[in-house]
């Protein structure tokens, strides 16, 4: 079996629901978001999104939100710098609604190249302002997120369209003394299917398995299974394989 066939079916046992995580409690979640970006000069890049998501079972909650970043990068170095602020919105059935912002700073470094793959690793540290707005109380936390990634090309023969198959694993630390915050994460694992229409329009669905905790203060136990739908927009066109979102 070649390296990258051997990859592939190694990320897809990872990935896989079975290999993720086995917890008693297990919830299904949507989420919908549309991504943006385009060149400012030739190494900074603004990109972005904004999105809906919800899990739609007994402990029924809402979020939604706007995430604009920018990005540092040049074609020739594997090097990317980037710092944005996520603004959200969550309304809750059984707790208090919340809004939180969550500014972050981060440092991506694309390698090895293996075959048709190259994977990108992305360190991120986020800080974590969260109101409850019933008495707009706050609370503040931070953390630090590692994520591997990478996408293979799927019958990439000639011309612009073609499918991809996205694959990542994601891992979270909290970081100082802050409280611990609903909707906290400790691992994400992520494989989906991609196709790209033109250099400048992209869909993709994701399957993510991931371990959280769903009440304010309760335990990292819940296993949640979400559908992920994005449609993403280069404004700026560019090989959306060399990027790592």
């Amino acid at each position: 079996m070649k390296t990258p066939v051997k990859l592939i079916v190694l990320l897809s046992l990872v990935l896989s629901p079975s290999g993720a995580v086995a917890d008693d409690d297990a919830s299904e979640q949507v989420w919908l978001d549309y991504h943006n970006n385009f060149y400012l000069n030739p190494t900074w890049e603004y990109f972005g999104d904004v999105g809906y998501r919800v899990q739609p079972s007994d402990g029924w909650w809402m979020k939604f939100y706007g995430r604009p970043s920018m990005r540092w990068h040049h074609r020739s170095s594997p090097l990317e710098l980037r710092f944005g602020l996520g603004a959200f919105y969550t309304a809750n059935k059984y707790d208090t609604d919340q809004f939180e912002l969550r500014p972050f700073v981060g440092v991506l470094y694309k390698w090895p190249t293996i075959g048709p793959l190259t994977f990108a690793s992305y360190l991120r540290l986020e800080d974590r302002y969260v109101w409850d707005v019933d008495d707009w109380s706050l609370s503040h936390s931070g953390r630090l997120r590692y994520k591997l990634s990478t996408k293979l090309p799927i019958n990439k023969l000639t011309g612009n369209s073609y499918f991809f198959v996205p694959l990542s694993a994601e891992i979270f630390w909290d970081a100082g003394d802050g409280p611990e915050e609903k909707f906290s994460d400790d691992l994400r694992l992520d494989a989906g299917v991609g196709y790209i229409f033109s250099w400048v329009w992209v869909a993709e669905f994701h399957f993510i398995v991931q371990r959280s905790r769903t009440t304010l203060g309760g335990d990292l136990e819940t296993t949640d299974f979400i559908f992920r739908f994005q449609l993403k927009h280069l404004w700026s066109a560019h090989d959306y394989m060399s990027q790592s979102t």
